[in-house]
């Protein structure tokens, strides 16, 4: 990482952990250094492309701000 003269500097633990993306959705498993997690932008949409070592499942999550779903009967 480059601090704003462009002098590299060295990334802290907080600054590495900013992906909301910590869990398999597939399998549950957590997604640790052995996973892949890599973020990309489509116009305005935040997305994630994620390989689970644990489950060698590859998928695409798109970051979201709301959800509007229902309500299951009890």
């Amino acid at each position: 990482m480059t601090d704003g003269s462009g002098a590299a500097r060295a990334s802290t633990a907080d600054e590495a952990d900013t992906s909301p993306v910590r869990f398999c959705p597939y399998c549950g498993a957590p997604l640790d250094v052995q996973a892949f997690v890599q973020e990309y932008w489509t116009a305005d949409a935040r997305r994630f492309h994620v390989w689970c070592d644990d489950c060698g499942h590859v998928f695409d999550i798109e970051a979201t701000e709301r959800v509007t779903t229902h309500e299951p009967a009890h």
